[in-house]
């Protein structure tokens, strides 16, 4: 990120700091007929990875499609006061999500 990017805190409008978060929202879509697909593939008794690496879903196209146009993505900056306080919700999540991923690479 170039420093002409930064702004202000998206929630209280007061300068992010020296450490701040910056939040991106992506539109995602789910591709109904790949995952039927993925799932037929599953009850036959494959295995989910296997169905993905394999490709079950090459002639619909992939399971989810996440946006990377930047007029379907919205990035927020949020300095650490906002995002303790006013998006303590989602600070709560990413704590969790965060746990969960070091705990899955962990067992691995």
């Amino acid at each position: 990120m170039k420093l002409s990017d930064l702004r202000p805190c998206d929630f209280c409008n007061g300068p992010v700091g020296f450490c701040f978060r910056v939040i991106t929202i992506a539109l995602a879509v789910v591709n109904r007929r790949a995952v039927q697909e993925a799932v037929g593939f599953h009850a036959m008794g494959w295995p989910l990875g296997l169905t993905e690496a394999m490709g079950a879903h090459a002639s619909s196209g992939d399971p989810v499609a996440v946006a990377e146009d930047n007029e379907l993505v919205t990035r927020l900056f949020a300095c650490q006061d906002c995002y303790a306080t006013k998006l303590s919700a989602l600070a709560v999540a990413a704590e969790a999500r965060d746990a969960e991923t070091a705990a899955g690479e962990g067992s691995a």
